[in-house]
């Protein structure tokens, strides 16, 4: 299974990754597992508190039996399972059983109008299916493919929290059935990423890790999305425009030669990052993580 979802992994990553060369995987000796391979590094795991996100200005607090990773050490635990470095990730939030992981990227793009305006769900949901069918073509004889049975949550604009939320359900041919979430959190100067995995046998829409981070994450008080005064920096598109970019909505609105700006921009950028939770989930599966 691994195998296969590396390969999906690093297919869905290549957009960004052209002008630096195919990353590099880490080695892991036989039934090595993700756990053992974290301790053998030397990770600087926080456990509780409350604690200042680094790029971001905003504020979380670890729930308990969880783990956090923040700046460096995040980026150095996200190159280590995924091959390079992300500028953009600012911390990395696990469990204590290595089943439910959150990557926290910021986005310092300026202020992201709220324009929020009709998204068609059933566009969207087979947007997702269509690219995840053309790497599923791709695929070494042998390999499962992944599938996307549908939305647990429609993308949702959250007013008062000035977040987006959106969550499907992917299942691996070989029966792993997994929850993928992903919330944007507006602020003053950009957004933040938060992308979220969980086994659906263990999902908790209430109550879970997703659920807890949100309850305590926030921006710092200036840097809030209504901390914005006029004149001060936009970014090119509104929250509608990168939703969809995001998902993968809309992957080239320019010519390819000319400058990346607005939604291709949007999509090099997440382009690797929007399953790359799986990666970890399915990861800890194959190596039989002992909880």
């Amino acid at each position: 299974m691994l195998k296969i979802l590396l390969a999906f992994f690093f297919m869905t990553s290549m957009l960004s990754l052209s002008a630096i060369g195919p990353p590099l995987m880490p080695e892991f000796e036989e039934e090595e597992t993700f756990f053992e391979k974290s301790e053998e590094e030397g990770f600087d795991w926080i456990t509780n508190g409350t604690y200042e996100l680094p790029y971001s200005h905003s504020s979380l607090t670890i729930p308990h039996d969880h783990m956090l990773l923040m700046g460096e050490e995040a980026k150095r635990f996200q190159a280590l399972y995924r091959g390079w470095e992300e500028d953009n990730i600012e911390a990395v939030l696990i469990d204590n059983t290595f089943e439910n992981v959150l990557y926290f990227s910021h986005f310092k793009e300026g202020y992201v109008v709220n324009d929020w305006s009709e998204i068609d769900p059933d566009s969207l949901i087979e947007v997702i299916r269509e690219n995840i069918a053309k790497e599923n073509e791709q695929r070494e004889e042998g390999d499962d493919d992944l599938y996307v049975k549908g939305w647990i949550q429609e993308p949702t604009l959250g007013r008062y929290s000035n977040s987006a939320l959106w969550i499907i359900n992917v299942l691996c041919e070989d029966g792993d059935d997994a929850v993928n979430a992903i919330v944007l959190k507006f602020g003053k100067e950009g957004h933040e990423k938060i992308c979220s995995i969980s086994p659906k046998a263990t999902y908790k829409p209430v109550g879970g890790t997703l659920d807890l981070v949100l309850r305590s994450y926030n921006y710092n008080q200036g840097f809030r999305y209504k901390d914005y005064s006029r004149g001060e920096r936009q970014a090119d598109y509104g929250m509608t425009e990168l939703i969809a970019a995001t998902i993968g909505a809309e992957l080239i609105e320019e010519p390819v030669d000319q400058p990346i700006s607005g939604p291709l921009l949007i999509f090099k950028t997440y382009g690797g990052l929007i399953f790359l939770c799986f990666f970890i989930f399915l990861f800890k599966k194959n190596y039989l993580i002992k909880t």
